[in-house]
């Protein structure tokens, strides 16, 4: 039941039988010891709404019901639903932050977990199509993971640093603290960019919790609260694309550094990887796209199922 629908910063109520609020929420620092006692996420104060509502902040949730009323005449809100949304809002402090003296193309890195070459190829075909012959995809073969799973080759790629390298070699990553520290969006930050990081699976993620916003934009609070409540406005691969293509908008003017980790919708099956939203994702974004480094890529391939168990399987995941 859909109550509530949300686009361009406007929230609208569709069943005016319902009372409805929204609140606002983001991020919260935690160090070790606040980690105790607080929660991953901070909330606004509740606002209630009628038929519609601007929003300024990049997470809200919204809440619809009824009051009832017991024998002595007092009132009880009883929820009826609950919806978290999401926009990209710019910060102009992060924007200020770029030097305009200097050409600097922005890195949009996509990911698919568990999707490898050959899997791309069959469930993704008008998507590597449309890049190909539109944005001029150049395709790496031979390229390979260095772990067996997202944890190392997500290291790897965005540190430099091997956790668990191949032929017995020792690791060279440090800790967990130490690894965070030499994330590559670190060092694009300090040139200037504007800096995003989003992974949508909150259990098998591949960092531990971070103790700041690892990054300018931070999808995390978005999706913690998400699985908290076991609502989704839209598939999460889906709200990420369509954050993604609201950041490439209001950043055109400053480089961006953007890794979009996708696991919710390949992690587990390769099926639905659905070729069709993917390829309008790029076809509203290719403008944005032109003056950008695009990585369009996986981790690892398929690590479930009967095609892993299969030789053929086995050598392609």
């Amino acid at each position: 039941m859909q109550i509530t629908t949300f686009s361009n910063g406007v929230l609208s109520l569709t069943n005016d039988s319902y009372i409805c609020k929204y609140r606002c929420f983001e991020f919260q620092y935690r160090n070790f010891l606040l980690a105790l006692f607080l929660p991953r996420v901070k909330f606004h104060e509740w606002r209630a709404f009628k038929v519609q509502a601007n929003i300024s902040c990049e997470f809200f949730e919204v809440s619809c019901g009824v009051y009832s009323y017991n024998l002595l005449n007092i009132a009880s809100y009883q929820e009826h639903y609950r919806m978290p949304y999401a926009q990209a809002v710019r910060k102009q402090y992060v924007a200020e932050r770029t030097r305009n003296d200097l050409y600097r193309p922005s890195v949009v890195v996509i990911l698919l977990d568990s999707v490898s070459h050959s899997t791309a190829e069959r469930r993704l075909p008008q998507t590597l199509k449309f890049l190909k012959e539109q944005l001029n995809l150049t395709v790496f073969d031979g390229y390979a993971k260095v772990g067996l799973n997202s944890n190392p080759n997500g290291m790897a790629f965005l540190t430099g640093k091997m956790k668990e390298p191949p032929f017995g070699k020792k690791s060279d990553a440090g800790s967990n603290d130490d690894v965070k520290q030499q994330i590559i969006w670190n060092e694009f930050k300090k040139r200037g960019f504007v800096t995003f990081f989003s992974e949508d699976d909150i259990i098998n993620s591949i960092f531990d919790e971070f103790s700041n916003a690892p990054t300018d934009h931070f999808f995390g609070p978005f999706w913690t609260h998400m699985n908290s409540i076991q609502a989704w406005p839209h598939a999460p691969h889906q709200i990420a694309l369509t954050y993604m293509n609201q950041l490439l908008k209001i950043y055109q003017n400053n480089p961006l550094f953007a890794v979009l980790w996708i696991s919710s919708l390949s992690h587990d099956q390769v099926n639905d990887l659905d070729d069709s939203f993917f390829l309008d994702f790029f076809q509203k974004s290719k403008d944005l796209l032109k003056d950008s480094f695009l990585i369009f890529m996986g981790d690892h391939g398929m690590r479930f199922g009967g095609l892993r168990s299969s030789v053929p399987g086995f050598i392609k995941t």
